[in-house]
């Protein structure tokens, strides 16, 4: 039985390869643009992720400070003979700057009524930790006198006559914190030690200018740069702000890339503790947590596709050049 030797036709074959090539190539695109979307949402996702656990570390730090003040309150009120040694030595045992990084002090203040002034300062400068030269600062008459009696500082800042009662922003904090008993936050200040910072107030005894407090005082830069962890600041631009008041808003802090840092991915979330309110304001692009290999991802995808087109066409190539083609019929003479 003789059977015809098949032979493709050039023009169906011709047909079929450039449908092939059309198809691979929308699969090629379809498949780069599914991966291109999907590592985006990964990234949102996980930029969604870090900057939550950002403000969260934000939030638990301001209320670890909390735990500080009402330690430091039980133990005004349960030692009756505390002296400035038992007082730092409380805190010291506990290793209370290792374990709450970014505070700067912890302080006992005392309300002072300009009648016991005098009496006052004849005490503290026959203790050493005052020494002789003590006075209170600025100088001048007031009704009230905030002053410390107890202090222990990270960089073993001595004992000063500051009057925190002097200026009207801390005055007010700390009478915010006589109406509600409860820890209050100071806007950023200058403080005495010429630091920008803030400082946290819990009210101990309520008895009117017998009133007394502890007092934690932060400095700025050094709180959030321990409260945000350094992987974050390498990845991202975050701006924090003071919205607790809306036309006296105050920038705490910025990191050196927020300025002119690119926005394509964004997030706001607030922080609120002790009467305040703070806005974390983050950027990051879209790129900023993504591997070499996550980045170009799509890039290969496409690439892959184009190559195996490349390859269905050297193929379809060599198999046109081994077609033979028909011989032209030759005319019959006569």
């Amino acid at each position: 039985m003789n059977f015809r030797k098949y032979r493709p036709q050039p023009r169906l074959l011709t047909v079929v390869s450039i449908i092939i090539l059309l198809l691979l190539g929308v699969v090629s695109y379809g498949l780069t643009r599914i991966a291109a979307t999907t590592l985006q949402q990964k990234t949102a996702n996980e930029f969604s992720w870090t900057t939550g656990k950002t403000s969260e570390g934000l939030q638990h730090s301001m209320n670890h400070f909390a735990t500080v003040l009402y330690m430091g309150r039980s133990f005004v009120l349960n030692s009756p003979e505390m002296t400035q040694t038992t007082w730092s030595g409380f805190f010291r045992n506990q290793d209370i700057f290792g374990q709450f990084p970014g505070m700067n002090s912890v302080n006992y203040i005392q309300l002072v009524p300009d009648s016991q002034k005098a009496a006052f300062v004849a005490e503290k400068r026959r203790l050493p930790e005052f020494g002789a030269s003590y006075k209170v600062i600025p100088e001048g008459t007031r009704d009230v006198y905030g002053l410390g009696i107890y202090t222990l500082s990270k960089n073993n800042v001595p004992l000063s006559g500051f009057d925190v009662y002097s200026t009207l922003d801390r005055r007010l904090t700390y009478q915010t914190a006589l109406g509600t008993g409860q820890p209050t936050v100071s806007p950023q200040t200058q403080l005495n030690t010429d630091h920008r910072g803030m400082f946290l107030v819990l009210p101990v005894v309520l008895s009117g200018d017998r009133s007394s407090f502890v007092n934690i005082t932060l400095y700025t830069d050094d709180f959030f740069n321990a409260a945000i962890p350094r992987e974050d600041l390498d990845k991202m631009a975050i701006r924090i702000t003071d919205i607790t008041v809306e036309n006296k808003q105050q920038v705490l802090y910025a990191t050196k890339n927020w300025e002119g840092s690119q926005q394509d991915l964004t997030k706001k979330d607030k922080i609120n503790f002790g009467g305040r309110v703070w806005s974390v304001e983050y950027r990051a692009q879209h790129t900023y947590i993504q591997q070499i290999g996550y980045k170009y991802f799509p890039y290969l995808v496409f690439v892959a596709g184009t190559m195996l087109a490349a390859i269905l066409i050297l193929i379809l190539y060599i198999i046109f050049r081994t077609i033979p083609k028909d011989k032209p019929r030759r005319k019959l003479k006569g």
